[in-house]
């Protein structure tokens, strides 16, 4: 530790002749397999490993991007949790090619991050995962141990003044954090480094009251000390402007490798202004998405060559739907922890040829109904359509063809649908792929499936979709008459207040598994992968912003168990009579009274201050199913709750009522189980399973 905080960083010249020396015996961890151009780093001795990164950003640019996402950097005992999150969500499940961290006490105390920087190490070292680290800390008072800190005002001036309490504590700061990033370079681990972002956005120390002038003057004041004083040369500089427009007078020239864009509230489409702004500064330059809430279309790469992106901590649940997650990680151009490595190496093949908003997804395996690759609409129609499904080419899933049809946002909800005979006895469930043009403020989607004689309803749930690939799933388990299908489609309702015509494409109905089990690489993180709700607050609020409200669309509901596909669905062309158009809603179902045995597993997954998060499973125990489900329980303390998903939500005082939602309500005999969750304000409570009840009967 260099604690002697008088003495002059000049004497530390002699170290930095070994360092430099030692520099030269330090190669690419994979051999280079392509020519490439070196670009032109701001360290100009910068380590060959961590120049290697930069070259194959540029090698690859526009074809290739990295998946990120940040993750919990204050809990040593979830820093696994956010990627675990993706895996999950993902089929064939992913890792990220890209973990974001975060310094939070800043290096206030020595060694603060250790279980960080042993994560990290390991990351590269075992797969080759690459990290971005960023820091919020302030010179003043708590040191960083204050969240709020960070928003204050500094008097920077005085940051470099000898003798004054901020001087001190800046330099302090400078030596732990050096301490940690050295521990990086010893192991050749290359660092996008992304201090003082969100340049000139005014709502941070290092820019708030304090102008374009301190904040260069702090910038290079720390490229100085890290790079010439203390030798680290395994630091690829990241900078990030604060707002779009900003002025280039906060851009530290000469001493930044990659530009950056940190976006929220923005749709996909707007991310390429956002990569045109950074031109501004630079044309050459490297750019990134390197804070962002909302996933870009990967489509966009050849108008927005972002070299990466990266989602900041549980924005990923705010702003995505689980099938966006999917279909963006699915996508040829995003990069994953399996073949991240290929890119290091320069092995990786040239991007498929792609026309803009046409991506094309790995193909799941599965029994195909529907591809449309003969010409033909196989026996689909529409109804409420602007213009009646047309095989075309101009998007396709797989292969070449799918069908097109357009909609009056202003006039939903409209559907295509097959009415066919279908058995569909033995399946685990049923799946298409979607895609939009033109979708204004927003359209969703819902597949659904109608049964037997009484033409059951059974859907997968409201999905926004836009120009990515969409991937909707019913599971089949628990349906009844899933012999005799009567009729299967999709259904679009355009948001309130919306107009225009959309263009939708549809594709690729599947049945069977589509799920295949892989096993958990083993050298991904540790913690286990579960399937959470879509929504999971911090305990520390995301430091980069203000939260993002949650949205209230229906998120795609949690996969059920699979079983293994064994009978091809029999497809039987019939006459079938005109039916009464199903509603937007599912059909009210009175919950069976018969109640019975269930019992309930009520868990606390997360709590903060004054809010928590709840996730609670229901099982029915009786020898009979219930199609329909209600459940409620009181709170002991005065407990509010003000976000739920997989149900609806009814609270009076301390009585919550939680009903199904409409793909979770029918609940097989003998273990059929529901999950919820719930965003709680107040303590969080301790409620057993005898405090529930299913159907009006006190669970066990």
């Amino acid at each position: 530790m260099w604690s002697n905080l008088s003495r002059s960083r000049s004497l530390l010249t002699i170290a930095l002749l070994g360092v430099l020396l030692g520099s030269l015996s330090l190669l690419p961890t994979h051999t280079t397999k392509a020519a490439i151009t070196a670009y032109q780093a701001a360290d100009p001795n910068l380590a060959p490993y961590a120049q290697n990164v930069l070259d194959r950003f540029v090698q690859y640019k526009g074809q290739y991007w990295l998946g990120g996402q940040q993750e919990v950097h204050w809990d040593n005992s979830r820093k696994d949790e956010m990627s675990n999150a993706v895996f999950a969500r993902t089929n064939p499940q992913r890792y990220p090619a890209l973990r974001g961290w975060d310094f939070p006490i800043g290096g206030a105390l020595p060694n603060d991050g250790q279980w960080m920087i042993d994560a990290i190490i390991s990351d590269w070292t075992n797969a080759k995962v690459i990290p971005t680290i960023s820091q919020h800390w302030t010179p003043i008072a708590s040191q960083g141990t204050n969240h709020q800190d960070m928003f204050t005002v500094v008097d920077i001036d005085r940051m470099f003044v000898d003798g004054t309490a901020e001087r001190n504590n800046y330099l302090i700061w400078l030596d732990n954090i050096a301490d940690d990033l050295q521990q990086l370079e010893d192991a050749n681990v290359p660092v996008l480094w992304r201090p003082y972002h969100e340049a000139g956005g005014g709502w941070f120390w290092w820019d708030k009251d304090n102008g374009a002038t301190n904040y260069r003057r702090l910038w290079d004041d720390m490229f100085t000390y890290l790079v010439t004083t203390r030798g680290l040369h395994n630091l690829i500089w990241v900078w990030t402007p604060g707002v779009k427009g900003v002025s280039t007078a906060w851009y530290p020239a000469g001493q930044a490798d990659i530009l950056g864009s940190d976006v929220y509230n923005e749709t996909s489409g707007n991310y390429v202004s956002w990569y045109e702004d950074l031109g501004r500064f630079s044309q050459t330059k490297i750019k990134a998405l390197s804070e962002t809430d909302y996933m870009m279309d990967p489509a966009l790469l050849t108008s927005a060559p972002f070299a990466y992106f990266m989602i900041w901590h549980t924005d990923m649940f705010y702003r995505n739907t689980d099938s966006r997650i999917q279909s963006t990680y699915a996508h040829w151009a995003t990069l994953n922890r399996t073949n991240v490595g290929q890119l290091w190496n320069g092995t990786l093949g040239s991007a498929p040829t792609a026309t803009p908003g046409t991506p094309t997804p790995t193909p799941l395996p599965g029994i195909v109904v529907s591809d449309f690759e003969d010409g033909t609409l196989q026996g689909w129609t529409g109804t409420n359509l602007v213009s009646e499904p047309v095989v075309n080419s101009e998007w396709a899933a797989n292969g070449q063809r799918s069908i097109k049809a357009q909609v009056n946002l202003a006039a939903t909800p409209a559907d295509i649908r097959l009415a066919q005979a279908l058995d569909l006895t033995g399946q685990s469930r049923i799946q298409i792929r979607l895609s939009a043009q033109n979708v204004g403020s927003g359209l969703s989607a819902k597949l659904y499936i109608k049964t037997g004689s009484a033409w059951n309803w059974k859907d997968s749930g409201t999905v926004l979709i836009d120009s990515g690939t969409s991937l909707l799933t019913i599971e089949l388990a628990g349906v009844p008459d899933i012999n005799q299908v009567r009729e299967l489609g999709v259904e679009f309702n355009a948001l309130a207040g919306n107009s225009g015509t959309a263009t939708i494409y549809a594709d690729y109905l599947t049945v069977g598994v589509v799920n295949s089990n892989q096993p958990t690489p083993t050298t991904g993180p540790t913690a286990t992968a579960t399937r959470t709700p879509t929504a999971t607050p911090t305990d520390i609020p995301p430091p980069s912003r203000t939260p993002t409200q949650i949205p209230t669309a229906t998120r795609t509901p949690t996969q059920g168990p699979t079983s293994t596909a064994t009978n091809v669905p029999t497809i039987t062309p019939t006459t079938i009579p005109t039916a009464t158009r199903t509603p937007t809603q599912v059909p009210t179902v009175t919950p069976t009274s018969t109640g019975g045995a269930c019992k309930v597993d009520f868990k606390i997954t997360s709590q903060w201050g004054v809010g928590f998060i709840a996730d609670v499973t229901v099982t029915n125990l009786q020898p009979s199913a219930l199609n329909g489900w209600n459940v409620k329980f009181n709170f002991p303390g005065g407990q509010t709750i003000s976000n739920l998903w997989n149900g609806t939500l009814s609270q009076n005082g301390s009585a919550v009522t939680v009903t199904n939602a409409s793909w979770n309500g029918y609940l097989v005999a003998n273990g059929g189980t529901a999950n919820f969750g719930f965003q709680g304000v107040g303590s969080p409570p301790s409620l057993p399973s005898n405090a529930f009840q299913l159907n009006g009967a006190t669970c066990q």
